[in-house]
């Protein structure tokens, strides 16, 4: 099972060659990530250990603007809130550069026990409640895909949006 975050950006808002994009869990610490994309390609250099190979764009690059990130196999631990920054190198009148970072998103996530699940949301943080895939092995159908209730068998996946507008 998954849960997918979706962050959408107007196209004129950057020149993707030259951004990078983070998902950040404030309680990590310093310079320890939940996905970096820089260079046109995910960055593991930085990312937290517990979450290599537990989350990849949804698109192999960032389509559109697509900064969507999907969270497998999700846990108990995954609960927390998650931030989505948007890192543009900038370069000023002495040729030195630095980097402007803009927040694009804050999901709050709360992963409870099997048979839970509801979606609440209140300005720019959105918590959601998922029940992880079930690993109770005592019930077959679930494995041999008959019709199951959803909480015992079937993923659930989340859809999170956010949109930017210019500002004169």
């Amino acid at each position: 099972s998954s849960l997918r975050c979706l962050v959408h950006l107007s196209s004129y808002v950057v020149d993707f060659e030259d951004v990078a994009v983070n998902w950040t869990r404030p309680d990590l610490g310093p310079d320890q990530y939940v996905f970096f994309y820089r260079d046109g390609r995910p960055d593991p250099y930085y990312q937290h250990p517990s979450y290599r190979d537990h989350v990849d764009l949804v698109h192999s690059q960032l389509m559109g603007g697509d900064l969507s990130v999907v969270l497998k196999n999700v846990t108990t631990n995954d609960s927390g809130t998650f931030e989505c920054r948007l890192i543009q190198e900038l370069e000023n009148q002495t040729e030195e550069s630095r980097s402007e970072s803009k927040l694009l998103s804050t999901i709050v996530l709360k992963v409870s026990d099997p048979g839970e699940f509801s979606v609440s949301s209140e300005s720019d943080q959105t918590s959601v409640f998922f029940h992880p895939k079930n690993q109770n092995s005592e019930n077959p159908s679930a494995n041999k895909g008959d019709q199951v209730r959803p909480c015992e068998s079937r993923p659930v996946f989340t859809c999170l949006s956010c949109f930017l507008f210019p500002v004169s």
